[in-house]
């Protein structure tokens, strides 16, 4: 093994996103000194969210497991063989050694991510006490002004009102939740070193710059500035959610004070994570061609009933997308090495088949 192969595989006490990270604790600290917010730093003990991943990293691995049995090819006897010298190898001494390593980089991307995401949501549910201005008023008319003085809202409120429609874009757009497991699943276990640190590093960027742009231009949705026009949509799941963060905000406008901070909660329409996030998976895998041209529809589709469901205006989306890239291929830069494989998968094979 190479001096820079071991570099890549040795023990690290500081990874790249770790800065970022800590930085933003920082900030977080001392905002929460100046406006007398409490951070509810427990919450890094709540065992929720990594035993999720914890739960959904069993497929990933078993998938994993197949992939390479399958590449493997050969007789149900061949891969057989495959398999015990595989699991021969991890449990060896030899192999123990990177096993470990790969569940305490697992374990320490959890907690940076578990930081990150603790801050964002404290700081997302206080915003009316770092910011009580809202914007709602101008993004509708900028929405409008991008749009050549059309409403997305209306638009799309005309044309996918019908229940099916609806319902399928209702559940398409909860879909999100599932997806953030499998791709940083992917990334964490299976992605080289310097894709993994550039991902996570984009992944954490993208929540700590998106909200800090949240405090700066509060916004609640047109879900909640024009409810009258969403309350006919077949939208369960919209509307659960929606109703339970309504409930929660008016609960710290009335008290802030007393406010408990309820886990990865909060309502901030500008600019939309969800399709920031959607945009950020969809370039990470840009070299997949099937898997990039999912991820390209479903980000639309997710943008489209961002609007439909009253949680964002158009313009929310696209800073948000806009946002994704911009941080993917700043961060890259820190990565040069990544710019060699930015070409899709079936150029690159093609090329090894002609040597």
């Amino acid at each position: 093994m190479t001096s820079e192969n071991k570099a890549k595989h040795s023990f690290r006490w500081i990874y790249p996103y770790d800065y970022p990270v800590l930085a933003y604790c920082l900030i977080a600290f001392l905002l929460s000194q100046h406006y007398n917010l409490r951070l509810n730093w427990y919450i890094v003990f709540d065992l929720t969210y990594d035993i999720k991943l914890i739960m959904a990293s069993m497929p990933i691995m078993l998938g994993y497991l197949v992939f390479q049995l399958r590449r493997q090819g050969g007789s149900s006897g061949d891969q057989l063989k495959f398999l015990l010298s595989y699991l021969t190898r991890l449990t060896s001494p030899a192999g123990i050694k990177p096993a470990l390593l790969m569940l305490y980089e697992f374990f320490r991307a959890v907690l940076a991510i578990k930081l990150c995401l603790l801050i964002y949501t404290h700081l997302k549910q206080e915003i009316p006490v770092l910011n009580p201005n809202l914007y709602d008023e101008a993004l509708w008319r900028i929405d409008c002004w991008a749009h050549l003085g059309f409403s997305p809202v209306h638009v799309s409120l005309r044309a996918l009102s019908a229940p099916w429609s609806a319902l399928l874009i209702d559940r398409l757009y909860a879909l999100w939740y599932a997806l953030k497991a499998p791709f940083l699943l992917y990334f964490i276990w299976v992605a080289k070193s310097e894709k993994r640190m550039h991902f996570l590093t984009c992944y954490l960027l993208l929540w700590m710059i998106g909200g800090f742009f949240a405090i700066a231009f509060p916004s609640l949705g047109p879900v909640y500035t024009n409810p009258e026009l969403f309350k006919h949509l077949n939208t369960p799941i919209a509307h659960k959610l929606q109703e339970m963060l309504w409930h929660h905000y008016q609960q710290l406008l009335a008290d802030p004070a007393s406010y408990k901070i309820y886990i990865y909660e909060g309502i901030a329409a500008f600019p939309s994570l969800h399709i920031a996030m959607a945009v950020l998976f969809t370039i990470a895998v840009k070299e997949h061609r099937w898997a990039f041209r999912l991820m390209a529809f479903y980000s639309l589709s997710i943008q489209i009933g961002s609007v439909l469901l009253g949680w964002h205006y158009a313009v929310d989306g696209y800073f948000g997308a806009l946002l994704a890239i911009g941080i993917f291929y700043t961060t890259r830069l820190l990565w040069p090495e990544l710019k060699r494989e930015s070409r899709p998968s079936s150029q690159r094979a093609a090329q090894n088949h002609n040597k």
